[in-house]
C-alpha cells in the first residue's frame, strides 16, 4: 500500500546546551562540544582559563601555568621552600582528584609532632593580616597587636594538644594583592556603615566552587566605618581567614551555644572550644599528615554554622 504525505515541514530547534566539556581527573578535556556560532568560552577546569594559543594547551592558575596532561606546572612553585617533600613543579600534592588549589592564602598551620610516635602535640595558626584603606593606620595596627593577646589565647584540648595563634597586624597604605604570600590576608577599612538587615556588614570574602557546597575562605575582607574602632569585630573577621564560620543568624543574633563566642557575638572576646577542636581536626587530617606532616596552608572552611555545638561548648557558654 502506497502512503503519501502532504505539506510536510521540518523545523530545526537549537539545543539549549551551548557547550559541554568532559574532564580527566587532572583537567585534560575530551568529548568537547560547542554549539555552532556560540561565543567562545575558555574557562573550563576549576573555572581557570584554558590557553590554547600557539598550541600551549595550559591552564592559567594565577601564580603558574598548569599542564593538565602531565599534571605539572611549567614553573617552580613560588612557595616551594615550604614543601620539601614535594616536587617544585607538582600540582595539588600530586592528587588533584582529592585536593584543590584555590587562590586563597589564608592561614598557615604549623604542626609539632612527637618525634617517636608522630602524634600531634601542638598546632599553631600563623598569619599576617595587612590593614589598609581610609580607616587604617600604623597606630591602629599597633593597637590591634596589643589587644589581640586577650583574644588569640592558646588552649590545650583534652587529648593534650596545645592550639595556639601567631597572628600579627601590619599597616600598608598602598597595598598590592601581588604582595600577599602564603598565610597573608588583607582587611580594607572602608567608609560605609554596617547593616545586618541588608546583610551588608563587615566581612571577609568567600566563594564556592561551582556545584560544590564547600565554602573556601578568600584572603581579603572589609571593615565598615562603625567598626573601625571595635577590635573584637576585626578579630571576628580575622578568624574567618582561619576557616571559622559565623555562628549568628541574619539579624545578628547568636545561635544556640554561641551567645558568648566571638563567632556568634562580635562583642565577645571568647573563642569557644569547638573552634579549637576544629583546628586540631583539620591539622590531624590523615591525608595532609602524609604529604605535609609539619604544616600546610589551609584554605577551606573547617567550622560550619550548620554544626550544632558540642556539650562542652554549650556548658562553657552557659
Amino acid at each position: 500500500m502506497d502512503v503519501y504525505f502532504d505539506d510536510v515541514t521540518m523545523t530545526r530547534i537549537p539545543s539549549p546546551v551551548v557547550q559541554q566539556e568532559d574532564f580527566y581527573p587532572g583537567g585534560a578535556t575530551f568529548n568537547s562540544y560547542s554549539r555552532e556560532n556560540a561565543v567562545p568560552n575558555k574557562y573550563f577546569y576549576n573555572s581557570k582559563e584554558y590557553q590554547d594559543d600557539l598550541n600551549l594547551n595550559l591552564y592559567n592558575v594565577h601564580a603558574r601555568q598548569y599542564d593538565p596532561w602531565t599534571l605539572r606546572t611549567t614553573t617552580l612553585d613560588p612557595h616551594a621552600d615550604r614543601y620539601h617533600n614535594l616536587s617544585s613543579y607538582s600540582w595539588c600534592g600530586n592528587n588533584p582528584a582529592v585536593n584543590i588549589d584555590p587562590t586563597g592564602k589564608d592561614v598557615v598551620f604549623d604542626i609539632t609532632r612527637n618525634k617517636k610516635t608522630g602524634e600531634i602535640t601542638g598546632v599553631t595558626l600563623r598569619s599576617t593580616v595587612y590593614i589598609t584603606g581610609e580607616g587604617a593606620s600604623q597606630e591602629r595596627a599597633d593597637d590591634l597587636n596589643k589587644a589581640s593577646g586577650d583574644v588569640f589565647q592558646s588552649r590545650t584540648l583534652k587529648n593534650g594538644v596545645k592550639v595556639s595563634f601567631d597572628i600579627k597586624y601590619q599597616y600598608k597604605k598602598d597595598f598590592n594583592m601581588k604582595d600577599l604570600k602564603a598565610g597573608n590576608n588583607v582587611l580594607n577599612f572602608v567608609n560605609k556603615p554596617s547593616n545586618y538587615d541588608a546583610h551588608d556588614v563587615s566581612r571577609t570574602h568567600a566563594y564556592k566552587l561551582e556545584g560544590s557546597e564547600i565554602v573556601y575562605p578568600g584572603n581579603t575582607g572589609e571593615i565598615h566605618k562603625d567598626q573601625w574602632n571595635n577590635p573584637l569585630a576585626i578579630f571576628h573577621e580575622t578568624l574567618h581567614f582561619t576557616g571559622l564560620d559565623d555562628r549568628y543568624d541574619s539579624k545578628g543574633n547568636a545561635l544556640p551555644g554561641f551567645k558568648n563566642d566571638i563567632m556568634g557575638n562580635r562583642e565577645s572576646s571568647k573563642i569557644g572550644i569547638d573552634h579549637f577542636q576544629s583546628y586540631f581536626d583539620r591539622a590531624n587530617n590523615p591525608y595532609l599528615s602524609q604529604i605535609r606532616p609539619n604544616g600546610f596552608v589551609s584554605t577551606v572552611l573547617i567550622d560550619s554554622r550548620d554544626t550544632p555545638p558540642s556539650k562542652q561548648q554549650s556548658d562553657e557558654q552557659n
